[in-house]
């Protein structure tokens, strides 16, 4: 069983990553949904390699994988503090605010994972996961809403 789980974090992380990458492809149609999208663009690939990295050395090197996972969840706060910057239009404002807080709850996701890497943490990993996941499609919805 504990085989499967460094698979299945692996899976669902790298499902995240998808949601990360998804969310690159913002509208360009007004200066925000573009300022939006090049934020997002400076720390996807970051974020995206940060958290391969930590999954794919989750079950051989716990200490590694952590450092990796944390510096993932630097740039998701990187991220959220970047786009809170962002002077939201009028009617964008409370979905700025819900991608601002999708993304902080990424990060903080992404935090708590990285404390969960360990083999005695394996318990909370499940939890972990679903929070991320719940960040996941917390920030899928605010995107749409500001491409759309």
């Amino acid at each position: 069983m504990l085989r499967r789980r460094p698979r299945r974090t692996r899976a669902l992380v790298l499902a995240g990553l998808a949601a990360i990458a998804v969310a690159g492809c913002g509208s360009s149609q007004a200066d925000y949904g573009a300022s939006v999208a090049q934020v997002q663009d400076r720390y996807r690939d970051a974020i995206s390699r940060e958290v391969a990295a930590g999954a794919a050395l989750y079950a051989t090197d716990p200490n590694g994988a952590q450092t990796r996972l944390a510096h993932a969840a630097a740039d998701a706060h990187r991220l959220a503090a970047e786009l809170a910057a962002l002077p939201a239009p009028t009617g964008k404002k409370t979905t700025a605010v819900k991608l601002v807080k999708a993304y902080r709850s990424l990060a903080a996701s992404l935090d708590a994972l990285a404390g969960a890497t360990r083999p005695a943490d394996a318990s909370s990993l499940q939890a972990v996961l679903a929070e991320l996941q719940r960040a996941q499609v917390d920030e899928r919805t605010a995107v749409t809403a500001i491409s759309g």
